[in-house]
């Protein structure tokens, strides 16, 4: 039991790595629109390219820690450091673009502000069949995005409209996390399926050859 409860943490953990240079690069692209619209829009040039460079950069290092990970391919004990890894550089792009959400959304026009927590919103949902192998690694991410997003509307809304787009912001919310415990939950299910079929075919071509070797 232990031994199939550490590869199903193992499977689990690789399903994070797997994606990581399509994810990447749709963070880079989303990050790039994010700034330059922002750009035109109300911010200076630099505040948006610095912040465009730490995402950049935070992308670039999760991508490198993939292709060492799925270099090595660690086993299940040695997985467990590598999760840790993931989780925290996750946090690490979490606060990137929550700072994002405050720069962009803050005492920012109505049209800035809406394209600014739609792009927020779209990386958190995209996140979900990503990180939802792990769901502390999804939950970091997308709980300190949309909090800050939901705050900074509902802090400075001056409209029933601004109200409802605050509130409308919590419910997407939980509707992610809910998403993603169920997505994890059928992963979770398939791997150890899969792991007990594969121990029962293994166990029935034992039995076969220890039948067939007592006829001998």
């Amino acid at each position: 039991a232990s031994d199939t409860e550490a590869e199903t943490q193992r499977q689990k953990t690789a399903l994070l790595y797997r994606n990581a240079a399509m994810a990447q690069f749709v963070t880079v692209l989303n990050a790039s629109l994010l700034a330059f619209v922002n750009f035109r829009l109300h911010v200076s040039g630099g505040t948006a390219f610095a912040w465009w460079c730490a995402v950049a950069g935070i992308a670039a290092g999760r991508y490198l820690l993939a292709r060492r990970f799925l270099a090595i391919n660690p086993d299940a004990v040695a997985t467990m450091t590598w999760r840790h890894r993931y989780i925290v550089t996750t946090a690490l792009a979490s606060a990137a673009w929550s700072v994002g959400a405050i720069l962009f959304m803050w005492n920012a026009p109505d049209g800035a502000r809406l394209f600014s927590a739609l792009v927020l919103a779209g990386m958190v949902a995209g996140a979900v069949p990503i990180l939802s192998p792990v769901p502390a690694a999804f939950r970091v991410f997308a709980l300190p995005v949309i909090a800050l997003v939901a705050v900074v509307i509902l802090l400075q809304a001056s409209s029933e409209l601004h109200w409802a787009f605050g509130f409308a912001t919590i419910a997407f919310l939980i509707a992610v996390l809910v998403s993603a415990r169920y997505l994890h939950e059928t992963l979770d299910v398939a791997i150890r399926l899969g792991l007990e079929q594969g121990s029962l075919v293994e166990n029935i071509g034992r039995a076969r050859d220890a039948a067939e070797a007592a006829l001998v």
